[in-house]
């Protein structure tokens, strides 16, 4: 099977049809702990490696790193995935020509964390940006968008990727609204002024457009957009089916997203940094904080170095840098960046 990924990172300002911030909440992943795979029987014997398998895929979502069984520390972990196991069972599931047997299994949470940190390997944190997504695709049947209720199955495939990333994607609803505002020669056409302007209702952190095309009986080619912030990044993906290149597509994007807002690839030793919270005048509000600031996963200790009337000076104990702290934080409605190590309390 043919397979090429091209990472290429453009940067490109937003127009002016983006050009108001909108105020949005990142969404909270929910069971990034456990996972499921197809796998052929139950016996005991293949018991072993299939759990392995599946532990592959509940780090991968833990950590926005794809290539994180390949790290060091990591194989150990697989070699010995079922200490890790919570629960599992066997689930079976209609599949086109016939029934499918998966084995789930969830994994313990504090274990696997201890794993991590002493690997120097940073986990995601479990608020994510949301990312809307608009798919044209250009095959036998002409062009046209294609969403969840498309036969083609293209978004449904896209949808099991994302779970198994842990990203969360959101779906237009094509109505008047939707097909008054974008076409998909837009989409085809990279017009972003018209995307970004139909993508605003849906207070989305991140739109990403694809164009999936069937070159010849034997090659898909997609490319990919997502609109980050005030960047967009693009990448290509090629293969000779379709579902290969919706997978690698959606890949990128969890990529993308775990670089800017968590420290997928990115292994160092834990330091310390300080960070200065205004707006802070009780003891609930205090304690609103530090709690807060605990449970993002690159910090692994929060001290209270210095208290003042209304601020608090915060010392955390990380694997992450400013960069990252800061691009966190501003998923969550807990805190407001003013300047590069201080933050106001949102009331």
């Amino acid at each position: 099977m043919k397979r090429i990924l091209v990472n290429i990172l453009t940067v490109l300002l937003f127009s002016t049809a983006f050009s108001s911030p909108v105020i949005v909440q990142a969404v909270v992943v929910s069971g990034l702990y456990e996972a499921e795979v197809p796998v052929s029987n139950q016996s005991a014997s293949s018991r072993k490696k299939n759990m392995a398998a599946v532990l592959r895929v509940v780090l991968i979502k833990l950590t926005g790193d794809r290539y994180v069984p390949s790290r060091n520390g990591v194989t150990e972990l697989l070699f010995d995935a079922d200490q890790y196991v919570q629960q599992f069972e066997y689930r079976t599931r209609e599949k086109a020509g016939g029934q499918q047997l998966y084995l789930w299994a969830r994994f313990n949470s504090a274990s696997l964390n201890k794993v991590l940190r002493e690997a120097a390997i940073p986990a995601w944190g479990r608020e994510r940006p949301s990312t809307l997504v608009w798919l044209a695709v250009s095959d036998a049947s002409g062009r046209r968008f294609s969403g969840l209720s498309d036969d083609s199955g293209y978004v449904e495939k896209m949808e099991v990727q994302a779970k198994n990333r842990g990203i969360v994607l959101v779906h237009p609803l094509f109505d008047l609204e939707d097909t008054g505002q974008l076409q998909v020669s837009d989409i085809w056409g990279r017009f972003q002024d018209p995307v970004l302007a139909a993508s605003r209702r849906y207070n989305a952190n991140v739109v990403l457009t694809g164009r999936l095309e069937a070159i010849s009986p034997e090659l898909w080619e997609a490319h990919w957009v997502a609109y980050v912030d005030e960047n967009a990044f693009t990448w290509v993906t090629q293969g000779n089916l379709a579902e290969t290149v919706i997978i690698e597509g959606v890949d990128g994007l969890a990529d993308t997203l775990a670089e800017r807002y968590g420290q997928a690839g990115t292994y160092t030793q834990s330091g310390e940094l300080e960070i200065l919270v205004n707006d802070i005048t009780d003891y609930n509000q205090y304690a609103k904080v530090l709690n807060y600031l605990e449970s993002l996963n690159s910090v692994t200790r929060v001290e209270v170095k210095e208290v003042d009337q209304d601020s608090v000076i915060y010392l955390l104990t990380t694997q992450a840098d400013a960069s990252v702290i800061s691009r966190a934080v501003g998923l969550g409605q807990t805190l407001e960046q003013i300047s590069s190590s201080s933050y106001r309390l949102v009331q």
